[in-house]
């Protein structure tokens, strides 16, 4: 029989490597909401014990105002300003990939899993044949290298990374 913690991350898709770092959010998110109900407590016992209970029904009416501006507020933003305009760079594969898996054998991954080992990795390499780039050189030869990828979602274009690319221009610095 599986462990509640095995059976936990089986039924949330949690992939054997990111075990730890998904057991740290769902606790950290845990302690976050155990702390806001304390403090809403907190402020609701202060609120009645400064106003009374016949000011209860203002502070619904304020918050009903307030959580219908904020919806609002954020779809006028969001249809203007997409999270993808805000995160344009560069562009790393983010599709299923097998690899070495720790401890033998392949892991399969998918997204920022595998678009972030391989930024570094090409940053990595950038950095053992000219040690002396700087961080904004990195990102320069990074993001100014590579064939323009177009998403069809959004009709946005990134370079996707192109290590050799990057390598030849670094070298020029």
């Amino acid at each position: 029989m599986a462990s509640l913690a095995g059976r936990v991350a089986l039924a949330l898709g949690v992939e054997p490597g990111e075990r730890q770092s998904a057991s740290l959010m769902l606790g950290h998110s845990f302690a976050m909401g155990l702390a806001t109900v304390f403090f809403e407590t907190a402020a609701s016992a202060l609120f009645l014990a400064h106003f009374g209970s016949e000011a209860l029904p203002y502070v619904y009416i304020v918050a009903a105002v307030l959580n219908t501006a904020t919806g609002l507020l954020y779809t006028s933003v969001q249809a203007r300003l997409s999270f993808a305009t805000l995160m344009q760079g560069t562009l790393a594969p983010g599709a299923a990939i097998s690899a070495a898996g720790r401890g033998g054998g392949t892991s399969t991954f998918l997204g920022t899993s595998q678009a972030s080992p391989h930024a570094a990795g090409a940053a990595a390499l950038l950095l053992q044949a000219r040690p002396d780039l700087s961080p904004g050189q990195i990102e320069a030869a990074l993001k100014s290298t590579g064939a323009p990828i177009t998403d069809p979602k959004n009709g946005l274009s990134f370079k996707r990374i192109d290590v050799k690319s990057a390598l030849d221009l670094a070298r020029t610095f």
